[in-house]
């Protein structure tokens, strides 16, 4: 047994899980397993001798920094040592005629790197060879599969039998020539489990067979990893590699929604400019000398904010106010870009094949309408071509030395406390035509395999949050849908599918119901924030004319449903700030509001129509409740609640009042309404 923060691995006899635990909830239905076909029988995995697990030894920041988490400066730490700093793990079984060693790492984050040896005792032609991962069907509602941005593969899990989904339904990705899936999620949207891999290096596949198939088999949730989907002889030993990680993977801070919701003022900075205006030129991380990194910090802490960004002659100015937060002492956060980088910097010229792995011409696109502009230390100007030219990176190892080095600067000598990953995909963007990087490796058939990055992003964040904790400068890391928080303060749900294509058409009509949003927002532990964009009605002459309430009004409900952070601003929704005030008054929201997930089977709430999503908040002394509700239907329902308040407060339920109007719902019989709701309407209700 193997324990890290909120979760445990039992390890079985040969080191894959026989049980995990998160928040003392059993996530797996049965141990996870192999099965395999060779010839015309199927064997199971049957462990050999005992599982080995070895304490590795490491360092910590002592206890007393917690409270400098989410803050902008700390001490420089003197370091702990620790004997729990990680687990080596080794264990051995068999599956019919091939034996199976396991060398696994699992660190102090339940991020659970197993590399599995296939040794065959004799040539063995093999049908199939499965990883299966029984889930407990009451924790998995929610399934994420993911292979780049989009989000077809995160919904809730489809009821039935058999095969629920497979992944060749995903798109297709660059660099890729199956349906490979480097990451997946199962779960609900408070625990669950992830699967991450960073290619198919070591299966045998038939790339139009699917390689990820989710089932249900006499109720149990079944997650299937096809290492071998084709027949095949295999007589030579092969590896796969790849990580488990249980979640929530780590606490929520102290105030965690006064973060997320930015309210009543933000309490870190965040550049969202759409481009890194600090370096020496456009979309560059690099400065070179005392005097540019000094110019950069008395803008951060002492320019004018009212002035407005120093630029090139003729251009609009854009507002500073975003530097306010750090000029009262709490958190910087910079824009930045996980793939994109400026080419003026020294280092390009040397490290441009790598980085571009040989396509650096073909990479290069020019943005000509910065030309001109200055950068915020008015140490540069953007002048030529080459000042505002950038190239599409592929994120290798050197490359995260060079960012990693030159962040540390700006954090030492300007106050950084971390970046926004923007842009990011799980893979190269751009054809691999190589494989002497490691970004991509070549298969028996001489085709190339591109690398998904999955692996080398944590090791990055991790890598960056640990140096920043060294410089007396508390990480604070934002992405935006990037699945793994391990190392990441906030996730910043913007764009794509969180904006809506139209003023008329609102989430349900995109498609995105409460359990399509719970799982494209999936980060059991996170604390984030949706910034949603609501595009105007257009009146005669083309100006904006208004908005649509109820778009701005249905994301507001989501983020409380989903206890997310929601930046009230992007709604054009003027009622949100009330309305959020009246449930911080009501229940303590921001302070320590006890959250009522509308997805765990309650008794608070009974005979609820299957259209309805009810959730809500409890005030910490269980006085009263606020609950957010929606119709989820096309049509229009009249909604009477069956309510225990026994349940809620251990006594009846006094009165149901509208939050909005203090109208009072009658009552008869412990069913509270009628509520008449139009299609896809928002409701709010004081229960006392």
């Amino acid at each position: 047994m193997i324990s890290v923060w909120a979760r445990e691995y039992n390890l079985g006899k040969a080191g894959l899980p026989s049980s995990l635990k998160a928040e003392n909830q059993e996530l797996l239905a049965e141990p996870i397993s192999l099965i395999s076909q060779q010839g015309e029988k199927s064997f199971s995995f049957i462990p050999e001798g005992k599982v080995i697990i070895r304490p590795d030894s490491g360092f910590k920041l002592p206890e007393e920094f917690m409270k400098f988490w989410y803050k902008a400066s700390c001490p420089k730490p003197r370091l702990e040592p620790v004997a729990g700093y990680g687990a080596f793990v080794e264990g051995q079984a068999t599956v019919g005629k091939i034996q199976v060693r396991i060398d696994g790492y699992l660190d102090y984050t339940g991020w659970y790197k197993i590399k599995m040896k296939f040794l065959p005792v004799e040539k063995t032609k093999v049908e199939r060879l499965d990883l299966v991962i029984p889930f407990s069907p009451e924790q998995a509602r929610l399934m994420v599969f993911k292979n780049g941005y989009g989000g077809s593969g995160c919904a809730a899990i489809p009821e039935g039998e058999g095969i629920l989904w497979e992944s060749t339904r995903l798109s297709p990705v660059t660099n890729c020539l199956n349906s490979f899936v480097p990451i997946v999620f199962v779960g609900n949207y408070a625990r669950g489990l992830w699967w991450y891999g960073e290619w198919d290096r070591g299966w045998i596949v038939d790339d139009k067979k699917p390689l990820v198939q989710l089932e249900r088999q006499a109720g149990k949730i079944l997650l299937r990893f096809r290492f071998v989907n084709t027949p095949a002889v295999i007589e030579k030993p092969t590896e796969i590699e790849f990580v488990l990680q249980a979640a929530p993977v780590k606490p929520k801070p102290p105030g965690y929604r006064k973060i997320a919701w930015k309210y009543p003022e933000p309490l870190f900075s965040h550049d969202t400019s759409g481009n890194r205006y600090y370096g020496n030129a456009l979309d560059t991380i690099t400065l070179y000398t005392e005097e540019e990194y000094q110019a950069l910090k008395d803008f951060y802490y002492h320019w004018p904010i009212q002035s407005g960004r120093r630029i090139g002659k003729g251009q609009p100015e854009y507002g500073m106010s975003w530097l306010e937060p750090a000029r009262k002492g709490y958190p910087l956060v910079e824009y930045g870009s996980t793939w994109c980088h400026g080419i003026a910097c020294k280092e390009m010229p040397v490290f441009k094949g790598e980085w571009c792995l040989g396509e650096f011409e073909k990479l290069k696109f020019v943005e000509v309408s910065r030309k001109g502009h200055n950068n915020y230390g008015a140490t540069s100007v953007f002048n030529t071509d080459e000042d505002v030219t950038e190239v599409t990176v592929a994120s290798n190892e050197s490359y995260i030395d060079f960012f990693i080095y030159y962040l540390c600067r700006l954090a030492e000598k300007c106050g950084l406390n971390g970046t926004f990953y923007d842009n990011w995909t799980p893979f190269i963007r751009f054809p691999v035509k190589t494989d002497i990087t490691g970004d991509a490796y070549r298969r028996p058939d001489g085709k190339l395999q591109g690398r998904f990055n999955v692996f080398r992003r944590h090791e990055w964040t991790k890598r960056l949050a640990t140096a920043f904790w060294l410089l007396g400068r508390p990480p604070f890391q934002i992405v935006a849908d990037e699945p793994d928080i391990s190392f990441i303060e906030a996730s910043w749900l913007v764009e794509g599918h969180w904006y809506h294509d139209d003023p008329v058409h609102d989430f349900l009509d995109k498609g995105i119901s409460p359990d399509k949003f719970a799982a494209l927002s999936c980060k059991p532990g996170q604390l984030a924030y949706v910034a949603t964009h609501v595009p105007p009605y257009l009146g005669p002459d083309g100006k904006p004319a208004g908005y649509n309430p109820d778009q701005g009004r249905l994301v507001l409900s989501y983020c409380f449903l989903h206890d997310l952070g929601c930046l009230i601003h992007y709604l054009k929704y003027p009622p949100a700030e009330n309305i959020l005030k009246a449930i911080d008054r009501e229940v303590k929201f921001f302070e320590s509001a006890i959250f009522l997930p509308y997805w765990e089977k309650t008794q608070w709430v009974q005979q609820l129509p299957p259209e309805i999503v009810l959730g809500g908040y409890l005030h910490p002394q269980k006085e009263k409740a606020v609950l957010i509700g929606v119709n989820t239907s096309e049509k229009k329902i009249d909604l009477s609640l069956k309510l225990d308040g026994r349940v809620l407060f251990g006594r009846p339920v006094k009165s149901v009042k509208n939050l909005e109007t203090e109208a009072v719902i009658p009552c008869e019989k412990d069913f509270f309404g009628p509520l008449t709701l139009r299609k896809h309407e928002v409701f709010f209700l004081l229960v006392e």
